[in-house]
């Protein structure tokens, strides 16, 4: 029978590779005992960091990306969706013929009738394009589309197009930094989870072993 008092443990964390860590250098500086006073005009002055400015260097390949990442607050803003629905309704707009798209705006040719990425890439989202564009290339981009079904090349774009940030935000990790602090997270929620129930049940177990004062 198991103790109902025994608390869980917090997991442990897997084992991860450290990351060795130099630090650069410090230049000498000389300034001591030259005696000559006057400064040279193209003599770079480098301001002094602040104590609080300086950040305790992590040990472990996951605390750098969830300090990376946290770092960086536009990693977990999720960039603005654009649904399936939109993109039939300018597929199906008559104004669109007039215009190209950010695609073939940015690419500088002529936007056919049957554009592939006209009802994903609007002319009037230009950085869309551009960002999806600089990490996967256009090729690659209009191969993926043509080889998902008509119905889930919406939700094949917005995931180009968010992985596309997260790599432009993060160059080393992307999505990986995402996906650990998030998995770090759900780590925690379910340590105190367990927690609180293991509580719950040593509460209950304490209540139902009460002495009756009449027994004896």
């Amino acid at each position: 029978m198991s103790n109902p008092s025994a608390l869980p443990t917090q997991p442990a964390e897997p084992a991860i590779p450290t990351v060795p860590i130099t630090q650069p250098a410090q230049p000498e500086d000389h300034s001591a005992g030259d005696n000559n006073t006057d400064t040279p005009n193209d003599t770079a002055v480098v301001p002094h960091s602040h104590p609080q400015q300086q950040h305790r260097q992590p040990s472990h390949l996951n605390d750098y990306i969830v300090s990376s990442v946290q770092s960086n607050a536009s990693l977990c803003a999720f960039p603005t969706r654009y649904s399936s629905s939109a993109a039939n309704n300018n597929n199906n707009n008559k104004d669109w013929g007039s215009s190209r798209c950010a695609a073939c705006k940015q690419l500088r040719r002529r936007c056919p009738s049957d554009c592939i990425f006209m009802p994903y890439f609007p002319p009037n989202d230009p950085l869309r394009f551009a960002s999806v564009h600089r990490i996967y290339g256009t090729n690659n981009v209009a191969k993926m589309l043509q080889e998902a079904e008509e119905h889930q090349r919406a939700d094949v774009a917005e995931s180009l197009y968010y992985e596309a940030q997260c790599r432009l935000n993060d160059p080393v990790y992307g999505c990986v930094g995402m996906i650990a602090v998030l998995q770090q997270e759900i780590q925690r929620c379910e340590w105190l989870l367990a927690k609180v129930e293991a509580q719950i049940q040593l509460l209950k177990a304490q209540a139902a072993v009460v002495v009756d004062p009449n027994s004896h």
